[in-house]
């Protein structure tokens, strides 16, 4: 009887040994996919901040751009930042 509780115990050991494993790698993938799709959003949102600074600085060299010519500057180096991260 005293080995037949030993073999459960023993048993039950390895249960919790295999649980405790596929738990940390389940965490381990589901992490790795939600980091691929943090990537792709990043790298999408800057596409899109990229256009919308580019439209920005059309709209202001179409109203006049001596008269932002401060704001121009600084988008124009916040776009050649964000083009020079992408490569």
């Amino acid at each position: 009887m005293l080995k037949n509780l030993c073999n459960l115990l023993e048993d039950r050991e390895q249960i919790f040994k295999n649980k405790r494993t596929f738990r940390v790698g389940y965490i381990e993938e589901t992490s790795e996919i939600l980091n691929e799709f943090l990537k792709e959003n990043m790298i999408a949102m800057k596409k899109a901040l990229t256009v919308i600074l580019k439209d920005i600085d059309t709209v202001f060299h179409t109203i006049g751009a001596g008269l932002y010519p401060k704001s121009i500057a600084s988008l124009k180096l916040i776009i050649s930042m964000i083009k020079q991260k992408k490569t």
